[in-house]
């Protein structure tokens, strides 16, 4: 088996309405490559479309990686790639702000201390693993705000 494949062959596997988890502290160590080729490929064909994004950090700066991302749905005025994100803080992602302040996206916060000490990543594989049902629920209400509504 390859381990090295094409980048589009890569994200050939993500489809609509994933829940895709990213890592990037602001933009250390941020994929802002892969995050930018998947919305390259969302533009040229509609998918994969209604994305929830989970980070640690913010895999973002202003106009960089998930900032750029929300800068380009607000000039193409298409807003069916991010279906939310959850964010340990939107800081310097002035255009992440507005499409939570426009409600354009669903958005949840949580204390940057949770993935630090290991439990981020118990939180993140019960959103992958049972998507929005009962873990969103318990999730919501442990230690998870809502930002806009």
């Amino acid at each position: 088996m390859r381990k090295v494949v094409d980048i589009n062959d890569a994200l050939g596997f993500i489809r609509d309405g994933s829940v895709i988890a990213v890592s990037g502290f602001n933009m250390a160590t941020t994929p802002e490559y892969l995050l930018l080729k998947l919305y390259e490929m969302y533009r040229n064909t509609g998918h994969p479309r209604d994305l929830f994004i989970v980070a640690d950090s913010l895999p973002a700066a202003k106009n960089r990686a998930l900032d750029l991302m929300a800068k380009l749905m607000i000039e193409d005025n298409d807003f069916g790639f991010i279906r939310g994100f959850m964010l340990t803080f939107l800081g310097v992602a002035p255009n992440l702000q507005r499409l939570v302040i426009e409600n354009r996206v669903e958005a949840y916060a949580f204390p940057m201390v949770l993935p630090l000490n290991g439990l981020g990543i118990q939180h993140l594989e019960r959103l992958q693993l049972r998507r929005w049902g009962l873990a969103h629920s318990w999730i919501l209400g442990r230690m998870v705000f809502t930002l806009m509504t």
